[in-house]
């Protein structure tokens, strides 16, 4: 066999290769061999079809065949012969058959580009300094009482108010035509909040059970259902239930509840969740800057293929996200395109990088990782252990959960060698009282 590479860019080889007229007769003579077991054939016993029926009658499948044999069993050495390990899926060609000469393919991949890794210690990062306070705590501990509220149905039919829970069936229409998105069933609703559209909410407010009303609504310009924007909508509603809501005191039971000791246990143990979501946010935003320095640095190109597969995931999962607010997915225009391409690209390039930096680092995924991980899913799902790795395992998750645990190495890495100054955030302009 003979190999030979071209390098068309810094990401795409083309390799040909050249297999003896030898080892093509060797393979043919070993299908049509097995073709003489197998083949049934009128007017011949089963493994007594002379060889010359046998070339006569699936001349077509020997040759398809013996290509694929030839191309399948020779590229993996090809490729160890001139040091190529393809990253996208190679297009091969191949090229005329002649039973009696040598035969040849040519195959085009990706390839991963060759680069100089960039500084990636000591790297100039900014961070605002994590600070709770105790009205910080307050706030979200009223959050979470409020989160603990119980409802139950009005013991006496009466008009709902604020605080209330009202339970509905709606219908938003124009012209006659109901809008896709403005026609719910048994929906519940918070009054009081400010979670509502104003107009919606105070045509709900002050009906009873069983109560039906129509109103219209003028909905803004920027309304998410585009067929409602900036038009007004006809709504028929009908109150199915009233339900009181009752908040839960803030005392030891209820702090027990939520597994603390006491009160200032559980205010405590609010600070520190508080803590750790600064905390997260922290590392987000640091994480961000070092993405934003590395990228800048570091000048390759990225695969073609790879740049493709990662605009497939982004589109998956932006589908995945517009889906389970229940709206429905916007069509890609030229310009959300290119900001898709260019995300993607930015993406692969960064993956490429910390690798890299994995690679010069030694770093990797250990069991630990893994179970620490499993873990975590385990605490948040209810499920266990043992059936989230069966789960992995069975989904051929573990590679991208092993990636995901790698970057979380790699950029900690990076951020405890960074040299961070903690900035104050920018002071908010006090209002004039007199404006």
């Amino acid at each position: 066999m003979k190999v030979s590479v071209e390098d068309r860019s810094s990401t795409e080889k083309k390799i040909d290769v050249v297999i003896s007229a030898e080892t093509v007769r060797l393979e043919r003579e070993g299908i049509v061999r097995k073709l003489q077991r197998n083949a049934k054939v009128d007017g011949f016993r089963q493994g007594k079809v002379p060889e010359a029926e046998i070339e006569k009658l699936f001349a077509g499948e020997i040759k398809e065949e013996l290509v694929s044999n030839l191309v399948t069993n020779s590229f993996q050495d090809a490729l160890k012969e001139v040091s190529a390990s393809p990253v996208s899926r190679p297009a091969i060609t191949p090229n005329d058959l002649d039973l009696e000469k040598e035969f040849s393919y040519s195959a085009v991949f990706d390839v991963l580009p060759a680069f100089e890794l960039p500084v990636y210690k000591g790297l100039g990062l900014k961070q605002a300094p994590i600070s709770v306070s105790a009205q910080d705590v307050e706030q979200a501990l009223e959050q979470i009482v409020e989160g603990s509220a119980t409802v139950e149905p009005v013991k006496e039919k009466r008009p709902c108010a604020a605080e209330d829970v009202v339970e509905v069936d709606y219908r938003g229409t124009i012209d006659g035509k109901t809008i896709e998105g403005l026609e719910k069933s048994g929906v519940r609703f918070l009054l009081g909040k400010g979670r509502l559209l104003e107009d919606f909410e105070k045509n709900i407010t002050g009906m009873s059970d069983g109560e039906e009303k129509e109103f219209e609504i003028a909905y803004p310009e920027d309304f998410q259902i585009k067929e409602a924007a900036g038009k007004s909508v006809k709504f028929t509603l009908k109150v199915t239930q009233v339900f009181d809501r009752k908040v839960p005191a803030v005392d030891d039971e209820f702090a027990k509840k939520l597994g603390s000791d006491n009160v200032a246990g559980l205010k405590s143990n609010v600070e520190k969740d508080l803590t750790a979501r600064l905390e997260a946010m922290r590392d987000a935003s640091l994480d961000e800057q070092i993405c934003a320095k590395l990228g800048d640095v570091a000048k390759f190109d990225v695969p073609a293929r790879l740049v493709a597969d990662e605009r497939e995931r982004l589109e998956a999962e932006m589908k995945r996200d517009f889906e389970g607010r229940g709206i429905d997915v916007p069509p890609i225009d030229e310009k959300a395109s290119e900001s898709l391409n260019k995300r993607a690209g930015e993406n692969v390039k960064l993956s490429l990088i910390i690798s890299r930096i994995a690679e010069a680092e030694s770093i990797e995924a250990n069991e630990n990782d893994l179970t620490e991980r499993f873990s975590a899913i385990a605490s948040q799902t209810g499920v266990s252990n043992e059936q989230i790795r069966e789960y992995y395992e069975k989904n051929s998750l573990l590679n991208g959960l092993n990636s995901q645990i790698v970057s979380a190495k790699v950029m900690k890495l990076m951020r405890e060698n960074a040299e961070i100054k903690t900035e104050d955030p920018p002071k908010t302009p006090e209002s004039n009282p007199e404006s």
